[in-house]
């Protein structure tokens, strides 16, 4: 009996690890792309590695209840903004399940090269930055940070 617990329990551990990597790459794969308007800054953590923190529109929302939300969005000219955050799932439409004001994604972790380019360019205001985000039932991935230089003269 004890065997049987002790191979139980290595069998466990490995087949949960494996269903957290599939959990988080299913958006990835069978999710709707979209596209948001970013802004961010990279915070140079040594300990967290090469990131870019990124604020979307759903972040300077107020009265947001600390549990958990739903950003419910809509689409403007091929872009995607947070038309509401309510508390209940929605039934359709495209939307972001999150914790409070945390909707996973307002982190993109690159290579140590990429994430200095983005840091220049996400502070340069003569760029405007897109996220490319895949979604599937309320679970968001970011694909790639995409910028496109204004026209202003």
């Amino acid at each position: 009996m004890k065997n049987k617990a002790i191979i139980f329990a290595s069998l466990l551990q490995p087949i949960l690890l494996l269903l957290m990597v599939f959990y988080a790459f299913v958006p990835l794969y069978f999710g709707k792309e979209i596209v948001m308007q970013v802004h961010g800054y990279d915070p140079m953590d040594p300990f967290r590695g090469n990131y870019v923190n990124l604020r979307y529109d759903f972040n300077d929302i107020d009265n947001i209840k600390k549990s958990k939300n739903y950003a419910v969005l809509e689409e403007k000219n091929n872009i995607h903004y947070t038309k509401k955050i309510i508390d209940k799932k929605p039934k359709s439409g495209i939307y972001i399940q999150g914790i409070y004001n945390n909707f996973g994604i307002q982190k993109y972790f690159t290579t140590e090269k990429n994430a200095i380019t983005l840091q220049n360019k996400l502070a340069d205001p003569n760029y405007k930055s897109y996220a490319k985000i895949k979604i599937f039932k309320g679970n968001a991935r970011i694909v790639e940070i995409n910028f496109i230089k204004n026209n202003k003269k």
